[in-house]
């Protein structure tokens, strides 16, 4: 009986091992072909920007072609009004309410008839 149980055991850490060198095997085939394919294959990204966009409905209704047109707009100016005052204030006048001792009632009968209770 322990024989059977050692051979049954070897066998599944054969399996193990094989299925383990097989999934290696995937990971670095699909690593190095990920590789390859970024080094000698370039994929553009477009990216849509403002200026792009003015590129390319200016090239849509006066047929010009992109090559034309200026690419880089550069910074687009924009007149914000702002009315800023930072000043320090001539006389400074802080007046405290009077400070009362004692304790501080609450009123919670008159609250609960307020709320319905």
């Amino acid at each position: 009986m322990s024989d059977r149980l050692f051979y049954q055991l070897v066998h599944h850490i054969e399996h193990l091992i094989l299925y383990s060198l097989v999934l290696w095997q995937v990971y670095f085939i699909l690593k190095w072909l990920l590789k390859y394919v970024s080094k000698n294959f370039k994929f553009e990204s477009k990216i849509i920007s403002p200026q792009t966009q003015v590129i390319e409905h200016i090239s849509k209704n006066k047929e010009y072609t992109k090559e034309s047109i200026k690419k880089d707009l550069g910074a687009i100016d924009v007149k914000v009004d702002k009315k800023i005052f930072i000043d320090k204030p001539g006389e400074v006048d802080i007046k405290l309410d009077e400070v009362k001792k004692g304790k501080v009632k609450t009123q919670k009968d008159k609250l609960k008839k307020l709320r319905g209770k």
